[in-house]
């Protein structure tokens, strides 16, 4: 892309200079310089103007205006009621554009003004000499050093842009709507005529005109300047050489010469949005947008969307117009055969959530498949099959964090303008009730509503995290498998009936009704922090009972954040002995959230992170023999060997019967006999 011009706007480096180019009725009668400072050039406003644009170098202009000197003499009123349409000229002129401001007599003061005014703007413009007409003024029948005044009115700005290398000129007579451009496959309508450049009469009057963006076969033009480039509603006039048009050949069909430069005039009427969605690029699965929807948002995988769904292979209905509950990239087991069926194929699910997953709410749109898209056999006629499909709502599925997404979120009511959720240790308080999954059989159902701290082991725990995505307020449906409901081995369950409901799938309704957000680490007392460490290091060891490494290690490393200092301790309340006692309680409880952190990053395989972790909790205390084995443990699998004996008759020394140790001594010598048998073969032919 090559472009020169464009939008209008700041044009200055502070606020006064881009303040005076974007007046509004507030500053009607008002005065502003325009001149960076120097006051050679004041510009009072008389009527604020509108849009967002302002006239720039290489633009075009049509503006009347009216020159006078200070004692009221009109030295150029000719246009004063006749608007004139001259260039904001960078030096270059082209053939068949308006002659530069320079060529009409206007002085450089009138330009700088006009630059900083919008469409349909109206000032009083007032020139030093420095910008007006200088020494050539008593040749323009001005008194040499006049003060000019001249009254302006813009009543047209024709943005002027380059594109191909600045091979086409492209000159916007009337501004689209907008900020969208037709793109690659839309199909796009437009209004255009055309006319060689030194002819007055068209060779193509106006005319409608569909195309294909993109379509190989059009004009090279449409691609370099119309394309991605114009808006809807937008006349744009383009200069066009050649190369870009009819080339060498011409077109003796349309009356063009060979080698002829045309002015083309466009109108954007409008165009369908299509959209390769097939997963090669292939256009085997094509999207028309026929109805926009109503926002931006989009449904995701496992939502459940409310759609109508239609097919259709040319003229034949294959399917008529049907409401269903289609479920995003799952396989939607009723309806399948049914889709399937209609078309002989096998893959219209993925096809209509391939769709889905493109719209909003609202929306209304086409996908046309090839008949291999859809996994219909090759010997079926190669006709599309075209899926229209209008997206009416959907209900939210989303997996609930931290549970391996083996819970499962429905949202059946969620309040508007709400957006706070309950954050960890939260106080929530809910009610539930508890069926077998599938079934209406009823495990535990509230009837007072439930006050508890979230990840406080106080329900079962899909609730317990499933409460943490949810609005006050909110209805939803928990899915969840009897790992994560009665089942769980951290979990808690009803005294009457458990063992029956251990290996039960679950439904749970929940209603979030009130909570209060939990302290942040800042604003706790050393009681309050030292029990959130407790809490985050038990939580931890729950994630990681689950094999949930990656959540355990973030548990343990928040456990340890929470832990006051002993420098905090000192200044809380109490005696000596109490706080003697919190500070042994932290760092044990610390060493020990050290230690499994280097077990989660050894197990994640960051070694490296493992022992620096152990190093950390041997220095809250030398003698902690689980460090000093652990520590062994990832020395070893970095073959430091010296240095993870050395641990392990450290942690020996301390715990001299302890099982585990006594084995890691027993693999470290055979880890030292491999190595000195590996140095053996390395080294022993070197002396023969």
């Amino acid at each position: 892309e090559d472009m020169m011009g464009g939008m209008g706007g700041m044009g200055g480096t502070d606020f006064s200079e881009w303040k005076s180019s974007h007046l509004e009725k507030d500053d009607e009668g008002n005065e502003f310089d325009v001149s960076a400072g120097q006051k050679l050039v004041m510009k009072k406003l008389l009527r604020a103007g509108s849009g967002y644009q302002n006239p720039k170098t290489s633009w075009e202009v049509e503006v009347a205006y009216s020159g006078m000197l200070q004692d009221g003499t009109v030295f150029d009123g000719e246009h004063a009621q006749t608007a004139r349409r001259f260039a904001i000229s960078d030096g270059e002129w082209l053939s068949g554009s308006p002659l530069p401001y320079e060529a009409l007599g206007l002085p450089e003061g009138l330009i700088d003004a006009l630059k900083t005014m919008r469409l349909d703007e109206r000032a009083l413009v007032t020139i030093q000499p420095e910008k007006g007409f200088g020494e050539a003024a008593e040749a323009r029948g001005v008194p040499s050093g006049a003060v000019l005044s001249y009254e302006v009115h813009l009543s047209r700005i024709i943005e002027v842009t380059y594109h191909a290398k600045r091979a086409i000129t492209k000159k916007t007579l009337t501004q689209g709507d907008g900020y969208e451009s037709p793109q690659r496959l839309h199909e796009v309508t437009v209004l255009w005529s055309g006319r060689l450049e030194d002819a007055s009469s068209d060779f193509l009057p106006e005319t409608q005109f569909e195309f294909t963006a993109g379509d190989e076969d059009l004009l090279p033009f449409w691609g370099e300047a119309v394309i991605d480039r114009m808006r809807k509603g937008e006349v744009s006039e383009l200069t066009v050489p050649a190369e870009y048009a009819y080339g060498e050949e011409g077109n003796p069909g349309l009356g063009v010469p060979p080698n002829a430069t045309i002015v083309f005039t466009i109108t954007m009427q409008s165009w369908l949005e299509i959209e390769d969605l097939s997963a090669d690029g292939d256009g085997s699965a094509l999207k028309l947008k026929i109805d926009k929807g109503l926002s931006w948002e989009k449904p995701r995988t496992l939502h459940e969307c409310n759609i109508e769904l239609s097919l259709h292979r040319g003229n034949a209905e294959l399917l008529s117009k049907k409401a269903l509950v289609f479920a995003l990239f799952q396989e939607n087991a009723l309806i399948a055969p049914e889709l399937n069926a209609a078309v002989g194929g096998s893959k219209v699910v993925p096809a209509v959530s391939l769709l889905l997953k493109s719209m909003v709410k609202g929306e209304l749109s086409e996908l046309r498949c090839s008949p291999a898209c859809l996994g219909v056999a090759e010997a079926e006629a190669e006709e599309l099959i075209v899926l229209r499909v209008r997206l009416e709502s959907w209900v939210k599925v989303e997996p609930v964090p931290y549970t391996n997404e083996m819970v499962l979120r429905k949202v059946l009511h969620e309040p508007e303008s709400m957006y706070a959720r309950p954050n960890e240790d939260a106080i929530c308080t809910v009610t539930y009730t508890v069926t077998v999954g599938g079934t209406d059989e009823v495990i535990e159902q509230l009837t007072e509503p439930l006050e508890f701290m979230q990840g406080a082991r106080k329900v079962l725990p899909c609730i317990d995290l499933g409460v943490r995505e949810m609005k006050k307020g909110e209805k939803a449906l928990l899915l969840a498998p009897a790992a994560w409901a009665y089942g769980a081995e951290d979990g808690r369950w009803p005294e009457a009936g458990s063992a029956q409901h251990q290996s039960a799938a679950v439904e749970v309704h929940l209603e979030l009704i009130d909570f209060v957000k939990a302290k942040e680490k800042t604003e706790m007392s050393v009681e309050e922090r030292m029990a959130a460490q407790a809490r985050k290091k038990e939580q931890g060891t729950l994630f990681f009972k689950r094999g949930m490494l990656a959540d355990a290690l973030k548990k343990y490393e928040a456990s340890n954040r929470f832990a006051p200092t002993d420098e905090e301790i000192d200044k809380a309340d109490g005696d000596d002995k109490a706080k003697a006692e919190s500070k042994a309680a932290v760092s044990k409880l610390r060493a020990a959230s050290l230690v499994n952190v280097a077990v989660c990053q050894s197990r994640l395989g960051d070694t490296g992170a493992a022992i620096k972790a152990c190093t950390e909790a041997l220095e809250i205390n030398s003698s902690n023999a689980k460090a000093l084995y652990r520590r062994a443990q990832a020395r070893m699998e970095v073959s430091d060997l010296p240095s993870a004996k050395a641990d392990l008759l450290a942690a020996a020394r301390v715990e001299p019967k302890n099982r585990e140790i006594r084995q890691a001594l027993d693999a470290l010598k055979a880890k030292q006999a491999e190595a000195r048998e590996k140095d053996k073969g390395l080294y022993g032919g070197m002396f023969k």
